[in-house]
């Protein structure tokens, strides 16, 4: 399960069936930290743009990219070892 700071919420949604992810999909991101799944869940799910992010996340700019780019590698790594990568 996609666990996220409960006032983000209200911006992606708390309802399970809301991420429809697949078995392999949640478990790449259970091994994201919190902020982490929610900048990866607000880019790629709700298609929000980076600037959106950083307002949602009252973070800065910069902050959401690096945090986006640091949990896109984590993902990268973790399907190397899964051997899921292509």
């Amino acid at each position: 399960m996609v666990h996220f700071k409960t006032e983000y919420e209200e911006f992606i949604g708390s309802n399970e069936e809301d991420l429809p992810l697949s078995l392999s999909l949640q478990q790449l991101l259970d091994t994201l930290n919190e902020e982490e799944k929610s900048v990866i869940l607000l880019r790629f799910y709700n298609d929000y743009t980076f600037k959106e992010i950083s307002e949602v996340l009252h973070i800065p700019l910069g902050t959401a990219k690096s945090i986006f780019y640091r949990a896109l590698q984590k993902l990268r790594e973790q399907t190397k070892e899964a051997e899921i990568y292509e």
